[in-house]
């Protein structure tokens, strides 16, 4: 096994463990759904792409079809999650849904019952390489290119609509987004249909954890507590995926490799676990400070209330002596 092929299979195991700890501790709604589900599909995505390597069980023919029919679903998956997210009204969500899947019903035929899409699969140095029938291929790409920028337009509008603690985790998730979206028409549309091969497909799913996990941190973030939470789950799932990968492909790698792999992963999430310390830290140092403000500002205020008090008590002690020598004079003067 290469590096490259660990690394997918590292990518499809992470995206599952994103999509457990979105369902697990996001909020119960469309957004957390649909970003949930999107997750599951790069995953088995993912997994689909090695097994395309590897033509395990089925060949390499039938795994790059398999591949391409899951890429239905993770454009449209990443169209859904961007109406929803961004609010869209609910026909029109409805509405471009189905003029997606009208769209693609005809692809999926040429997919898997003609060569008209894909013509072969060759084995090359490198690996399988797929012979491409371009004009089908070049079509189905501008569809999933529209969509996909119709993503990206979605949420600069809403960026730019947002303000404050939205508007932060809306440029969390287009950074995500525009990223996955440029790496994978780079690795899978341009390079393919202009210098001929198809040997960078494999880097594709790579750039699904970046959206992923953008998103997923972005939603989450600002619920400190449980930051802290997900981000000790995925420093000890992370852990146990690469102990895993030493254990049964160990003698595939170099160790130098994979002790590399391990700070690569240890070293980003062990800042973001310290950082959200930290900022528990200065939020409870910010609010015992106004604790702390607000009891001085209630004790001088008790202080003043009582020395009106006093004030009041005793001009009705006085008024009532006063009252009661007017009387004692009164009674003389009979």
């Amino acid at each position: 096994m290469d590096f490259l092929n660990f690394l997918v299979i590292i990518t499809g195991l992470a995206n599952l463990f994103l999509a457990y700890l979105i369902f697990a501790r996001g909020a119960k709604n469309m957004v957390t759904y649909s970003l949930g589900a999107y997750a599951i599909v790069s995953g088995v995505w993912s997994f689909s792409l090695y097994l395309y390597q590897i033509h395990f069980l089925f060949p390499s023919l039938i795994w790059i079809k398999i591949v391409y029919f899951f890429v239905f679903f993770l454009v449209f998956g990443l169209f859904y999650f961007s109406m929803v997210f961004c609010r869209k009204p609910w026909k029109t969500t409805v509405y471009l849904s189905i003029l997606y899947f009208i769209l693609s019903v005809p692809f999926a035929y040429l997919l898997f019952f003609t060569d008209l899409w894909i013509k072969d699969v060759v084995e090359k140095p490198w690996g399988p390489e797929t012979i491409l029938g371009l004009p089908v291929y070049m079509s189905v790409n501008i569809l999933w290119a529209v969509f996909s920028m119709t993503n990206v337009y979605n949420l600069a509008r809403e960026y730019f609509k947002t303000t404050g603690i939205d508007r932060e985790r809306v440029k969390y998730i287009l950074a995500g987004m525009g990223f996955f979206v440029l790496f994978v028409e780079t690795a899978d549309t341009v390079i393919p249909l202009f210098f001929g091969t198809t040997r960078y497909f494999l880097v594709s799913p790579l750039a699904t954890i970046f959206f992923v996990g953008f998103t997923a941190y972005a939603i989450l973030r600002y619920r400190l507590m449980d930051v802290k939470v997900i981000l000790t789950e995925i420093l000890v799932a992370a852990f146990f995926i690469l102990l895993a990968a030493q254990l049964f492909f160990g003698n595939f790698i170099q160790p130098e490799l994979l002790i590399v792999i391990d700070l690569a992963l240890f070293l980003p999430i062990a800042y973001l676990l310290i950082s959200a310390s930290r900022r528990e830290i200065r939020k409870a140092e910010v609010l015992e400070s106004k604790v702390t403000e607000r009891t001085k500002e209630l004790s001088e205020r008790n202080q003043e209330l009582e020395k009106f008090y006093q004030l009041t008590i005793g001009r009705e002690s006085r008024m009532a002596e006063l009252k009661t020598q007017i009387k004692e004079l009164e009674e003389k003067n009979k």
